[in-house]
């Protein structure tokens, strides 16, 4: 195994090393090229004096083959793994941003909506990955990544399955008895004491110390400078300041839902991440409330009310840092929030699901079925009509009208003066094709002006390894 330190002109198969951007105990994370593809990539190294650890560089080989298998927008993406001209290397997508510990420790603090906003997401990855049998074993701040997408919204992304764990599975061969696994830090009581069938739910409990965190900008152990003995006994009694206490502003059922998470035994936790993240729901922004119901309470009609006010209420204690506003909720001409939602020639489709995970068909066992849904993996779209209404022959819509103000009667808008129906259409996978009537207009995310006739559209969006979408409707305004 080889051992020297790598530069940046250091050439691994098809990869060129360009610079050092990360490390960790383990490891050092690398951008490189791709030199057939002219892409850029990140791949992650073991440190010179593990490489010769067989054990070491089998388990960290083994976090590929896991993170690999972990097809989800939210699970940072493995494409490679394995020994590159004697080097055991991860080869991974590059991520531009800042991970959440850089995050708070940035802006303090965060809003109590701006923290559930960020680990829905989170808590989605995690309850997808329990539900293939895999552990994280490692959560921690520096190992959700926050990156940016086409439209400036936050990414969320978990990294580092580095010590991951099949569910069930022995492993005795890649670990000891007395080996301890995991930040302690954020490790579970269990994880503390080393037990030897930790499950999913000690993934939630380091979820639970990361969200005191974030909410009160403080950790709940080791903050006084305790030493090894002394933290695993705070862990292992559960001796921590509680949220209140440092934060009163914060609503009394949220911090429940916190101390629930964190519970000594894993019994009286949450049964899973996603009744986890269903309980968090009502703590969100109206437009997460929307995109992560159907995820993580298995309904696609229904809504959760808010426990929290504005977007994302400022925190007392810190500064304010820019916010950026949730767009305007979708109304109906009746005044109450409804729900975007349409079927057509595919599957029923709602706003919401535009969250959900995607996963390419063609993948032996690993097609993702929301909850009760059934078949196989299925392209999801947002579609959002922002200026007019959009009728569609065969199709069930909920109408959004041209003001953006919630009427404040039951009285129905005038109809808009508008000439034409504005369509705006987003992808996931951002990479979906979208063609309008048999041309392309567009991949990701389209926003168009149509003319308010009767012809008849048809919409189809399609992307490699994803069934095909497709859906008719025509533009002329449906009465006023």
């Amino acid at each position: 195994m080889q051992s020297q330190a790598l530069s940046p002109s250091t050439q691994l198969g098809q990869y060129q090393l360009m610079r050092r951007i990360g490390g960790g105990g383990m490891g050092d994370v690398y951008e490189a090229m791709h030199t057939r593809l002219q892409k850029r990539v990140a791949i992650k190294t073991l440190r010179q004096q593990l490489t010769d650890d067989q054990v070491v560089v089998a388990r960290f080989v083994r976090e590929g083959q896991l993170a690999s298998q972990l097809r989800h927008p939210h699970i940072v993406d493995v494409t490679d793994a394995g020994i590159i001209d004697g080097f055991p290397c991860l080869v991974m997508e590059l991520l531009e941003g800042e991970p959440l510990s850089a995050l708070m420790k940035r802006e303090g603090a965060l809003p109590v909506a701006r923290a559930v906003d960020l680990l829905l997401p989170i808590i989605a990855a995690l309850d997808f990955a329990h539900s293939r049998g895999v552990l994280h074993r490692d959560l921690k701040p520096s190992n959700v990544f926050v990156t940016h997408g086409w439209n400036g919204d936050e990414i969320p992304k978990v990294l580092d399955f580095g010590i991951s764990k099949l569910m069930g599975e022995a492993d005795a061969h890649l670990t000891t008895d007395s080996m301890f696994v995991g930040t302690p830090l954020y490790a579970s009581p269990e994880m503390m004491r080393s037990e030897r069938n930790i499950d999913a739910r000690s993934d939630q409990y380091a979820l639970g110390v990361i969200l005191y965190q974030c909410v009160t900008g403080t950790r709940p152990f080791g903050a006084d400078g305790a030493n090894a003995l002394q933290l695993a006994m705070q862990v292992c009694e559960g001796r921590f300041v509680p949220p209140r206490a440092l934060r009163p502003d914060l609503p009394e059922a949220f911090e429940a839902t916190i101390l629930h998470t964190m519970a000594l035994s894993p019994d009286h936790r949450y049964p899973s991440m996603r009744a986890l993240g269903e309980a968090l729901l009502p703590f969100a922004t109206e437009r997460a409330r929307t995109i992560w119901t159907p995820t993580m309470t298995g309904t696609t009609g229904g809504r959760v009310p808010a426990l929290v006010s504005g977007p994302y209420e400022r925190v007392p204690t810190s500064q304010p840092g820019s916010r950026r506003s949730a767009p305007p909720t979708p109304v109906s001409s009746h005044g109450s929030a409804a729900p975007f939602r349409i079927t057509g020639s595919g599957p029923p489709m709602h706003v919401s699901q535009m969250a959900p995970p995607m996963v390419a068909s063609t993948a032996p066992g690993m097609a993702h079925t929301p909850p009760g849904r059934s078949g196989s993996a299925t392209m999801y779209v947002v579609l959002a009509l922002l200026l007019v209404g959009i009728s569609a022959t065969g199709v069930g819509v909920y109408y959004v009208r041209a003001s953006h103000d919630v009427p404040t009667t039951t009285t129905p808008a005038p109809a808009p003066t508008t000439a034409g129906a504005r369509l705006e259409l987003t992808t996931q996978p951002p990479s979906a094709s979208v063609e309008l009537d048999g041309v392309p207009i567009g991949t990701g995310h389209v926003d168009r002006t149509l003319a308010d006739d009767v012809a008849e559209h048809r919409i189809r969006i399609f992307a490699e390894g994803y069934e095909p979408y497709q859906l008719t409707f025509t533009s002329k305004l449906p009465p006023g």
